[in-house]
């Protein structure tokens, strides 16, 4: 009875976070105003995102599976397009349907996927190649962008900020979690890995939100090394915040 318990509430949390994902890619692609696209983008799409793969890696663990079965990594994958979709269509000044087509295009492939989960390897394989592929064309160019509204400049400040804050947490969550486990047995997340993948997702997000943000605000494309160079070291993520907030309140 626990075990469906917890299997119950995770179902649940995954479907929650599901539709709060396809809520924000909805707010994210179709306003009109960008201040708005972006407030969705951070506020409803993220945490989405966020709780759909958590409780899917959950449910995957729960049942035995891997990440590597072929529906299941192509799913991964398709929502992950979504997700960098939805991105762009945010912050660009009037997104282009195609971008907005293939961002719900992405979003019903992942839905359709992990629903019918179909055994056929190559087609699903396919649809994994597919979406990097989308995802990449899609961003192309992502450094033309005219000139921007102060309020537009806040929104993508202050997700970048909350986002860079809760990775460079993760990170100092996983480390710490790591010797715990070793030295007295204890484990974070009960053994499932749930804090190193959420980690993951937070650096693919964080690196997400560094891009575009930089084309928004105009940064020079340095501040994307220097983001991916913080990941692996811990704490940089704060000394990294900082340094950007003195470049936002510059001006530069």
């Amino acid at each position: 009875m626990e075990i469906l318990s917890a299997w119950t509430v995770t179902r649940v949390v995954k479907l929650v976070g599901l539709a709060w994902f396809v809520l924000g890619l909805g707010g994210a692609t179709l306003p009109a105003s960008r201040c708005d696209r972006l407030r969705s983008a951070y506020l409803v799409m993220v945490p989405g995102f966020v709780a759909t793969c958590g409780a899917g890696w959950l449910l995957m663990k729960t049942s035995g599976r891997s990440l590597v079965t072929p529906w299941l990594l192509a799913g991964v994958v398709a929502g992950a397009a979504a997700l960098h979709l939805g991105f762009l269509a945010s912050h660009h000044e009037r997104p282009r349907r195609l971008t907005i087509m293939l961002a719900w295009g992405s979003i019903a492939c992942a839905i359709a996927l992990m629903s019918l989960r179909p055994d056929g390897a190559l087609m699903t394989g396919g649809v994994a190649a597919t979406g990097l592929a989308v995802g990449a064309l899609a961003s192309w160019p992502i450094y033309r962008v005219p000139t921007v509204a102060s309020e537009d400049r806040e929104e993508v400040w202050r997700g970048l900020r909350w986002i860079t804050w809760f990775e460079g947490g993760s990170l100092l969550l996983l480390l710490a979690a790591m010797p715990l486990r070793l030295v007295s047995g204890f484990s974070v997340d009960g053994g499932t890995g749930l804090v190193g993948w959420t980690h993951g997702v937070l650096v693919l997000l964080f690196i997400q939100s560094l891009g575009s943000a930089t084309r928004v605000l105009r940064w020079p494309r340095s501040e994307i090394g220097l983001g991916v160079l913080s990941v692996f070291v811990p704490g940089a993520a704060f000394w990294l915040e900082r340094r950007m907030r003195h470049r936002f309140e510059r001006g530069a």
